[in-house]
């Protein structure tokens, strides 16, 4: 349960910042949006920058949330439709 706070504090942040569950109003973002976001999170932390400036929350929370926005969009996705995934 340790490793969820700081997850937990950030979804509070995008609360705030935002609105609250903003990431799963009418269809969700695109999927390339968030894994862009996560992807910039992690790279960021491999760079050695820990914590994400503007939360002063880890780079890796940050990734979780937007994994965590992915899954639930996966598990539910007769409404949220943005798969906007190249497929091949």
């Amino acid at each position: 349960m340790e490793a969820l706070e700081p997850v937990v504090r950030v979804l509070h942040f995008g609360s705030q910042k935002y609105s609250a569950w903003n990431w799963s109003e009418g269809s969700g973002f695109k999927y390339t949006r968030v894994i862009s976001a996560t992807l910039r999170h992690i790279f960021e932390w491999t760079r050695g920058r820990d914590l994400d400036p503007e939360t002063n929350e880890s780079h890796l929370a940050h990734a979780v949330c937007n994994l965590i926005f992915l899954l639930y969009y996966i598990q539910h996705k007769d409404i949220y439709t943005n798969d906007d995934r190249k497929i091949r």
